[in-house]
């Protein structure tokens, strides 16, 4: 898998008790769970952090109770008894296999596979970046992931989540000049794009992102307004839905090179 290795000599705190003497976990206690995650799975299993916790890592300020980590498909055993190894931080009923990071309250774990419990790919090759010592699944694939996964939430509250999620990683996305591309988004068509701004308004991150509202496509790696090029391209001609982001199949892949931003 593209990413560095965890340092497994140096063992993460362990959080005790929520500061907010509640029922639900604290974002300390749910970013102490994803360390103590990415220490216990090291770099000989792959996995990557997806939903709230991802983004809680990556910087949201919103409320998540639980961390969900994607591993390989056929891969959930050999993780769960990793996280089973260490009973310093978690606990792993035997019965259920229900696996919880070992706080007050303790922060529940969820181990997803492709394609049953996390619809999009994921294997070794898979990219993720590193975050404070967690592995993150790339945040342009999770926000491709978002945005499926807010059409099949069966509560407004989830779906207003979901949508905080997506809007938050359009942000990390242009904070860190990691730009969606087509491969990495084929969920956000037009007809999804749209409906989100609609719904959630947002319209001006999706066009930082490089989301033309008129043709609902994006053809490089940078937002158009910030290159100093001429596209030769006809406008006239019939868009798919996948050009949302960018068609490099329509003759455009050559100017995915070296592009200099305008000063």
């Amino acid at each position: 898998m593209p990413s560095s290795s965890v340092n497994r000599d140096k063992r993460p705190p362990m959080r005790g008790i929520s500061s907010r003497q509640s029922e639900y976990p604290s974002p300390a206690q749910v970013v102490a769970a994803a360390k103590a995650v990415a220490y216990c799975l090291g770099s000989e299993q792959p996995h990557a952090l997806v939903g709230g916790a991802a983004c809680l890592v990556l910087g949201s300020s919103r409320v998540t109770v639980d961390v969900d980590l994607v591993v390989p498909k056929g891969k959930t055993k050999d993780a769960r008894q990793l996280l089973r190894s260490q009973p310093d931080y978690f606990t792993v009923e035997g019965r259920t296999n229900h696996t919880s990071y070992r706080s007050t309250p303790p922060v529940e774990i969820e181990i997803l596979t492709p394609p049953a419990l996390f619809k999009e790919p994921f294997d070794e090759a898979t990219e993720t970046i590193q975050v404070n010592g967690t592995r993150v699944l790339k945040p342009t694939l999770i926000l491709n992931a978002k945005c499926r996964s807010i059409l099949g939430r069966a509560n407004e509250e989830k779906k207003n989540t979901d949508a905080e999620d997506i809007k938050f990683l359009l942000n990390w996305c242009l904070r860190n000049a990691s730009y969606p591309t087509n491969s990495e988004v084929p969920n956000t068509t037009k007809e999804f794009v749209d409906n989100f701004i609609a719904y959630y308004e947002g319209a001006e991150l999706w066009h930082k992102a490089g989301y033309d509202m008129s043709r609902g496509m994006r053809s490089l790696s940078l937002p158009l307004s910030d290159l100093n090029l001429t596209v030769d391209r006809n406008l006239d001609a019939p868009l798919n839905e996948m050009d949302v982001f960018g068609p490099q199949e329509r003759g455009l892949t050559s100017m995915m090179m070296e592009v200099t931003p305008q000063e």
